[in-house]
């Protein structure tokens, strides 16, 4: 299940779409993910027809520490009473001597002591709301990488391609803190060109922003990553490469909101906003955030989730 970030409001009517699904771990459920320690993480975010976006929640409840302590019921009162025995002795005149003795009795009485712990545990709900806005942001390939892209340069669709002077194997990381939406594996061929399958080996994260962020043509996904795994911004993803349509190393790198009805929408995860100023933001340590831009695509286009044909780029 998806973030409630979505471009609109209602349920629009399916179209099919031609191209094959590719291979995937499987798509997000609704992002509750349970954290180390016991912590509940709730994230949700919901946009309406006009845009507005409504703040992140994240709910995180902590097992409580026990405070134990130890009640003593019945204070250890111990008496103890002792009669010594009593020797009675009495000579008589003769050679014989009589000796008796007077058995000792010896009473003991006591109180046990009886001792019961009691414990008791108290656990606290923190929740806290978060502004979308100032979600933290990287760039994102390893930050001690040389690394290029240039302007609007994408033909047909808007998203940006970054290259590394260290080419394939240069690491890639994640731009955002957030869960894993889809882990895709390469499928492509050259002889079909199916424009489903371009991206090959790819990651598609729902950050705690609720937008979108793809990446694609990897040599290598890291084996921890896969659908509904929370990752935090900057931690390793794995290494570019030239899988899937690729001409050379680099990683393709799109921006949308999702579409939660339409679970092949390859065509909007590619990416549908210039991804440049925010990568110059981010680089430059700066945060801009790219939701205010996508909603605003969104608004323009209610019915981009739909089909292709709904959306102002061509198929290629």
């Amino acid at each position: 299940m998806k973030p409630s970030v979505g471009p609109t409001g209602r349920s629009p009517t399916l179209r099919s779409v031609s191209a094959p699904e590719p291979q995937r771990s499987g798509r997000l459920g609704r992002l509750l993910v349970v954290g180390a320690a016991g912590a509940a993480l709730l994230v949700a975010c919901s946009a309406d027809d006009a845009g507005e976006t409504r703040n992140l929640v994240r709910v995180t409840t902590d097992r409580g520490s026990a405070a134990a302590g130890s009640t003593d019921v019945g204070n250890s009162s111990s008496s103890d009473e002792s009669t010594p025995a009593t020797p009675a002795t009495t000579d008589v005149e003769s050679t014989d001597t009589a000796s008796t003795d007077t058995a000792s009795t010896e009473t003991s009485s006591s109180t046990t002591s009886t001792s019961s712990s009691t414990s008791t545990s108290t656990s606290t709900t923190t929740t806290t709301t978060i502004d979308p806005l100032d979600v933290e942001h990287a760039v994102p390939v390893e930050p001690d990488a040389n690394i290029s892209y240039t302007p609007q340069a994408h033909t047909n669709y808007q998203a940006t391609d970054i290259f590394s002077s260290d080419g394939c194997g240069t690491g890639l990381v994640s731009p955002v803190t957030g869960t894993v939406d889809e882990v895709l594996t390469n499928t492509y061929d050259p002889a079909v060109d199916d424009p489903a399958t371009r991206g090959g080996n790819a990651v598609a994260i729902i950050g705690d922003d609720g937008v979108r962020y793809y990446l694609a043509h990897f040599q290598r996904i890291d084996p921890v990553i896969m659908a509904g795994v929370r990752v935090t911004v900057g931690q390793a993803l794995g290494e570019m490469g030239d899988t899937g349509r690729s001409g050379a190393c680099h990683v393709h790198f799109g921006l949308s909101l999702d579409c939660p009805d339409n679970p092949d929408d390859w065509f909007i995860r590619r990416g549908v906003i210039w991804p440049e100023e925010y990568l110059d933001s981010w680089r430059d340590g700066g945060n801009l955030s790219p939701l205010p831009a996508l909603q605003d695509w969104f608004a323009e286009y209610p019915d981009a989730c739909t089909s292709v044909e709904n959306t102002p780029y061509p198929v290629g």
